[in-house]
């Protein structure tokens, strides 16, 4: 549940590649199903729709491009607030809603 789910929704599609599918949640709230191919990965909600619910999550997205979605953070309107390096590389980052997501290097061993 964020507070403004166009913008943060194309975020993750610009930063993963992700694709999204807007649903009209009724007086003016759009929420965005975000999909990697045709799998449901996300889900973006208006919190106009969703007055009480908890805002944020911490999701763990592998990408294939490390360098390149940590880039597309910093160019899309999201801040990276640390890099680790856990035997791959992790970037805690936040969308342009302030929600956190941790940017994973795929696991080279699998």
């Amino acid at each position: 549940v964020v507070s403004n789910a166009s913008e943060t929704s194309d975020f993750y599609c610009k930063v993963f590649g992700f694709s999204r599918q807007a649903e009209d949640e009724g007086e003016g709230n759009v929420s965005y199903h975000i999909k990697d191919g045709d799998k449901e990965v996300l889900g973006v909600c208006a919190d106009g729709a969703f007055p009480d619910w908890v805002k944020g999550w911490v999701p763990y997205i592998d990408v294939e491009y490390y360098e390149e979605s940590v880039a597309q953070v910093k160019s899309t309107g999201g801040k990276v607030f640390a890099e680790m390096d856990w035997g791959r590389r992790f970037c805690l980052a936040t969308d342009p809603s302030g929600n956190p997501v941790m940017i994973c290097e795929p696991d080279k061993e699998n």
